[in-house]
């Protein structure tokens, strides 16, 4: 049982969505703040949508037959669903419920 929830963090850790800005970063009033870094915890991947695409890359001549070979491919666009973070407390809670951890 521990095991599987050490592999859930895990997985948490690796689909942390962060904004991170190092030496200089926009302020919400419009400044520039310039030499100051900040890191803020935006939330956790959990899923993301994919652009399906489908291509006729070659006919291939069997002796008995033509048979047409058809690609599908998934293509990742770089956009995400993410679980925000004041909201990870709560998805803690499920998995602790789930599992029978205190």
């Amino acid at each position: 049982m521990k095991k599987n929830v050490i592999a859930i963090a895990a997985v948490l850790i690796l689909l942390t969505v962060l904004i991170c800005n190092l030496g200089s970063y926009r302020e919400k009033n419009g400044g520039i703040n310039v030499g100051g870094n900040r890191i803020y915890l935006l939330g956790t991947l959990y899923a993301g949508p994919q652009l399906t695409v489908t291509g006729d890359l070659k006919v291939i001549n069997i002796p008995t037959s033509q048979q047409q070979v058809l690609s599908v491919s998934h293509i990742p666009n770089n956009l995400g669903y993410v679980i925000k973070s004041e909201r990870l407390k709560e998805v803690t809670q499920l998995l602790k419920d789930k599992f029978g951890f205190e």
